[in-house]
C-alpha cells in the first residue's frame, strides 16, 4: 500500500490516527506534534521498502502507544505484528486501539519484559522494530534472539551515530549491519544463531551492556 505522507495516512486510516491522538492526550505519546511522530513512523516503512521487506511476522520492542508498529501495519497489510510491552497501562490502551482499528486478526500484544520475550518467542520473527527502546547494546541483545536467520532489525538512530553499533559486538549476537538507507534509521540482518545465553536476565542488558 502506497502511503507516503501523514495526510495520506490520515485519509486512509482515520480511526488509527484518531486513536493515536487519543493516546497522546492520555500521555502515552510524547508532547511533540503528532504529525512529527507519524512522519517518523512512516520513515520506517520507507526504509523497509528500500530493504525489500513488505510482509512477514513482525515484533515491536516497547511500542508504547503503537509507534512505529501500527503505522507500519497500516502501510504494509501483509505484516502480522506482536507488540512487546512491559507496561500494563500501555497494553490496555494498545488493545483498545487494535480493536477499534479492526486489526485483532493480525496485531496482538505480549505483556512482559523484552528479555523474557527473547526466550518465550525466540526465533519467531522476520522483522523487529524499536523506537527509543534503549541503548544500542541493550536493543540488539533483546532483539537478536527474536529474529529468524535472515530477519531484520530496524531502529531509529541519531544521524551520524553508526559507531554506536560496532560490528564485533553485533556479530556476537548473530547480527550484521546493513548499508544505511536513511540517516535517521539503522538496520541489521540476522546472519547466524544468537547464543543461548542471550538475552540475559531482565535488567542485565541495560546495567551491563556487552559493548
Amino acid at each position: 500500500m502506497h502511503i507516503n505522507s501523514v495526510d495520506e495516512l490520515t485519509a486512509q486510516f482515520p480511526a488509527l490516527v484518531a486513536e493515536l491522538e487519543r493516546s497522546q492526550t492520555l500521555g502515552t505519546i510524547g508532547p511533540r506534534d503528532l504529525e512529527d511522530h507519524l512522519h517518523h513512523a512512516l520513515g520506517y516503512s520507507a526504509v523497509l521498502k528500500g530493504l525489500g521487506i513488505s510482509s512477514g511476522q513482525c515484533a515491536d520492542l516497547g511500542p508504547g502507544a503503537g509507534l512505529p508498529s501500527l503505522v507500519i501495519a497500516a502501510t504494509m497489510p501483509a505484516t502480522d505484528w506482536t507488540l512487546i510491552e512491559r507496561r500494563e497501562r500501555s497494553v490496555a490502551r494498545l488493545d483498545i486501539t487494535i480493536s477499534r482499528v479492526g486489526w485483532i486478526d493480525r496485531v496482538r500484544c505480549w505483556l512482559g519484559d523484552a528479555e523474557d520475550a527473547g526466550r518465550d518467542l525466540r526465533g519467531q520473527f522476520d522483522l523487529v522494530t524499536a523506537r527509543g527502546f534503549g541503548p544500542p547494546a541493550m536493543t540488539a541483545e533483546c532483539a537478536a534472539p527474536l529474529l529468524r536467520i535472515g530477519g531484520t532489525l530496524v531502529v531509529s538512530e541519531p544521524p551520524g551515530e553508526q559507531t554506536r553499533w560496532p560490528k564485533e559486538g553485533l556479530l556476537t549476537l548473530g547480527l550484521a549491519p546493513n548499508p544505511q538507507i536513511d540517516p535517521l534509521y539503522w538496520s541489521a540482518t540476522k546472519i547466524s544463531t544468537t547464543p543461548e545465553n542471550f538475552p540475559r536476565r531482565v535488567g542485565v542488558p541495560r546495567r551491563k551492556p556487552i559493548w
